[in-house]
């Protein structure tokens, strides 16, 4: 798995990719709002609302900086460090973003505080000591015994902990440790500091967008490509990033001054991330389509026949396709950033063979690095997924610069 950062569409990105297909894509520049997913900062309450179990928090001093972030933040009161504590106008507490504002949504926030690390997460929306699902039964008690031990020698304190999948390639328990007590002592640290801070204060700051995927993912190498237009900032974070993550690192230089994202052939599968249709090399197509409620993915037959027929052999042949179709719509759904309630309307097959496709996408949710799970076939025989949001979709920060109204 490599990394490219690169110009495209008028804007710098980076894309992580993987035998010439592009497996996710993020901006090297944030969005314009003062504050991102997994900051901190001291807010306070300006009002509360107990019909709601609900507080808004003031975030930042200036009230048309606030009105324009969709006014106060949101925090229910559940998600508060000690929701038992009666919250009134005026308290100061740390919170942690959650979401950025959408459309009229303000931010979303919690008082639930946690830092996260290459191997390890702690914080307080963690109970007790827990282990990534994606973690063999092996793996996942070898470690949980190496922190025990650790908790029993005074190591630890009582702060929620959560193993992360890289810890599985951990052959000594040092580094996993080390990360651990050190995340602990930073969040103590946030907490003790906003005891003596003014409102609006920025306790922390989450890492770029470059530097989470650098430690999230299991990188080879980042390629940096000026020639695309690439600016100098962008650069700079990128090269400093891959020192701080230990990932080598290339400036890519075509003889003839072509850039890296047309010679690989990835130009035109970045432009089809934001097209509505996507088709299938048996014929068939997917059409995706996402609106603010979910996201809707109609497997279309095209081409492949596998609308009309009967007997073993057209039923066969429909969950050939809907098997290509699972595969291709869970790279889209990476690939695009697409979250929350995902409904897939698959190509009508027979009972047995709709059991085994929905094997396969529990099989498919195992691999996606966020949270991912299929509930089940509703009752009109849509496959109902579900997928934790992290940022924003890519059709609504990247176009292509041809596809572009006019001014």
């Amino acid at each position: 798995m490599k990394v490219l950062i690169t110009h495209a569409g008028g804007q710098d990105l980076g894309l992580v990719f993987e035998q010439r297909r592009i497996v996710e894509v993020f901006p090297m520049e944030a969005d314009a709002v003062p504050f991102h997913p997994g900051d901190i900062i001291l807010g306070q309450v300006q009002d509360v609302a107990r019909p709601l179990k609900a507080a808004f928090i003031r975030l930042l001093p200036s009230g048309k900086e606030q009105a324009e972030c969709g006014g106060p933040a949101y925090l229910a009161l559940q998600d508060t460090l000690y929701p038992d504590a009666r919250l009134v106008q005026g308290d100061l507490l740390p919170v942690q973003i959650i979401a950025e504002p959408s459309g009229a949504k303000p931010y979303r926030v919690t008082g639930r505080l946690s830092l996260a690390g290459k191997f390890s997460a702690v914080g307080y929306s963690i109970h007790g000591l827990q282990t990534s699902r994606k973690l063999s039964g092996e793996q996942s008690g070898r470690l949980r015994n190496l922190v025990h031990e650790a908790e029993s020698s005074g190591i630890m304190n009582q702060c929620g902990i959560m193993i992360r999948t890289h810890a599985g390639m951990l052959k000594e328990a040092e580094p996993l440790l080390t990360e651990i007590d050190s995340l602990q002592r930073k969040l103590r640290s946030i907490l003790q500091t906003a005891q003596t801070r003014t409102a609006g204060t920025i306790l922390y700051r989450e890492l770029s967008p470059v530097s989470l995927k650098l430690r999230d993912l299991s990188v080879e190498e980042m390629i940096l490509d000026p020639a695309s237009g690439l600016s100098l900032d962008a650069m700079n974070r990128a090269e400093q990033a891959a020192n701080e993550a230990g990932i080598p690192h290339r400036t890519y230089a075509d003889p003839n001054g072509a850039v890296y994202l047309t010679v690989s052939g990835l130009s035109g599968s970045l432009e089809n991330l934001v097209k509505r249709r996507v088709y299938l090399k048996s014929g068939a197509c997917l059409v995706i389509d996402r609106t603010e409620a979910l996201c809707a993915i109609d497997v279309n037959s095209g081409k492949s026949g596998a609308h009309a027929g009967r007997g073993r052999e057209a039923e066969d042949l429909r969950f050939a396709v809907n098997q290509e179709a699972a595969e291709e719509a869970f790279s889209q759904i990476r690939a695009r950033n697409l979250s929350g309630m995902i409904l897939i309307d698959f190509i009508n097959m027979n009972p047995e063979h709709t059991e085994l496709l929905g094997k396969q996408l529990r099989q498919l949710c195992e691999f996606d690095p966020l949270p991912m799970s299929f509930v089940d076939f509703t009752g009109l025989g849509l496959a109902e997924l579900t997928r934790k949001k992290t940022g924003k979709p890519l059709e609504e920060w990247w176009k292509p610069l041809d596809s572009r109204p006019a001014k």
